[in-house]
């Protein structure tokens, strides 16, 4: 696979990030994806785990991953539940975002079809950036994280991942309204113990539940996990995707296990991501 590492620097940091570009890469515009990495896990490792570059590279996509250093977190986590990294142009949603410029910069990139998207602490950062940066992404995918404004620090971030909301945060108010900003594709585990399971639903306030359907990919194969997908839309016909895999833990579903946080059984996450990103695109009048 055709990946190159790049080095991003602004008046907030420096990250480094990972870039797939797909063989044929031309003067056609592509779609690009930003993918957040989770807790002891790094860009190689999290482009291995979910196999998007193989997806990319037969939908012809360019995929980015940026790297969080073991200095910025001790574990490489995002610091999604600081202040400081909660606000647009500021701290590591600026850097993130600044990336992601840079690449719409410097290659050839469709402008209205870039998305985000994120596992545990990378999906974490992954709602931060669909709630602060709607401009810039059409759409948010988002893999066992918590919710924007879920948390305003280390102490309240673990309380979060261990038991859900139950004591509003400061942001959380505006993390309700903006939800319904952007569409939302959310995955999570019935049996998540490192986050538990409600901070999926807490991602899609604002939208409506609609009629659960159970999958039935794999659904029914000894090495399979059945899922419920429910579609929802909110008030403004924005529409959203929640996918519950059953018997699953704190894992990438389909995802492959020469990655870390994978699961091989239950839905292919990163196919339903891909399609969802590819059905929705930035409306031209959105600058």
């Amino acid at each position: 696979m055709n990946m190159k590492s790049y080095r991003y620097s602004s008046a907030q940091g420096e990250r480094e990030y990972l870039l797939f570009v797909p063989k044929g890469y031309g003067s056609t515009p592509l779609p690009l994806i930003i993918m957040l990495h989770g807790c002891k896990q790094d860009a190689a490792d999290f482009s291995l785990g979910t196999g998007m570059n193989v997806l990319a590279e037969r939908e012809k996509c360019l995929v980015a991953y940026p790297i969080q250093p073991s200095t910025a977190s001790h574990e490489k986590c995002w610091n999604w539940y600081q202040p400081q990294h909660q606000h647009r142009d500021f701290g590591e949603p600026s850097m993130v975002a600044g990336i992601t410029r840079e690449i719409i910069t410097n290659f050839k990139v469709d402008a209205t079809r870039v998305y985000v998207a994120g596992m545990s602490a990378g999906g974490a950062m992954a709602a931060v950036m669909i709630h602060t940066y709607p401009d810039l992404y059409a759409a948010a995918g988002i893999h066992s994280g918590l919710p924007y404004g879920s948390a305003s620090s280390l102490l309240s971030a673990l309380g979060t991942m261990k038991m859900g909301i139950s004591v509003p945060f400061g942001l959380t108010a505006i993390a309700t309204h903006a939800a319904q900003e952007r569409p939302l594709i959310v995955f999570h585990g019935d049996l998540d113990g490192t986050v538990v399971p409600s901070n999926s639903w807490e991602l899609l306030k604002g939208f409506d539940r609609g009629e659960a359907t159970v999958s039935e990919e794999i659904a029914d194969s000894d090495e399979g996990r059945r899922s419920t997908l429910s579609v929802m839309e909110s008030s403004d016909g924005i529409d959203a995707e929640h996918w519950s895999v059953h018997g699953a833990s704190h894992a990438w579903a389909g995802g492959n296990e020469s990655g870390s946080f994978t699961d091989a059984n239950g839905p292919d996450a990163s196919a339903e991501m891909m399609r969802f990103f590819l059905a929705h695109a930035l409306q031209p009048s959105i600058t």
